[in-house]
């Protein structure tokens, strides 16, 4: 099989890449190993702000937009929701902290992510003296799901091979790029 470009590892980034390709009508082939990686592994959040320094990530706002149009995309072409919106509670363990996140939330930047009030009606399993935060917008991603669905996709048109890589039976040449 001739194909333009030869894929190792099918985490979130191989995934990414390999849909920028079909995307673009480029030939691909896809090898991955068949045991857990890292992706797999991952809690999957998706959260644009740092609430220990109460900052945003770099590029936070346009990354996520990105980001999720992205997955909303994948969720339409696999037919299967991958994203699920959830709040973050961000406790509170002094009255600082609760200044913190009041002077946070005023800032243009977070608007969009950090409700504007304390929150003091506390769940009985959460302890909280100082009460809470909820950050809005963000929430998980089901990455195994994610994965998995793509890669039958991927399976069915023999874009795919689950195997160890073997750096061995790479031939680089002039003319190009052959495996096994």
């Amino acid at each position: 099989m001739k194909v333009e470009v030869l894929l190792i590892g099918f985490g979130l980034a191989g995934l990414a890449i390999a849909e920028q390709l079909r995307q673009a009508g480029k030939s691909f082939f896809l090898i991955d190993r068949p045991q857990l990686g890292a992706s797999q592994c991952a809690a999957g959040v998706y959260n644009p702000t740092i609430l220990k320094r109460y900052t945003m990530a770099w590029n936070g706002s346009p990354l996520m937009e990105k980001a999720l149009s992205f997955y909303k995309d994948l969720e339409k072409l696999l037919g299967a929701p991958f994203l699920h919106p959830l709040p973050i509670a961000r406790v509170f363990s002094s009255v600082a902290e609760q200044n913190q996140w009041m002077i946070a939330s005023d800032k243009i930047q977070f608007q969009p992510y950090l409700t504007p009030r304390l929150n003091t009606n506390i769940p009985k399993a959460l302890r909280a003296p100082f009460g809470y935060g909820l950050v809005r917008g963000v929430g998980r991603l089901a990455i195994p799901a994610l994965l998995s669905s793509y890669q039958k996709q991927l399976l069915s048109n023999t874009h795919f091979s689950l195997e160890e890589f073997d750096y061995h039976s790479l031939n680089v040449s002039q003319s190009g790029i052959g495996y096994k």
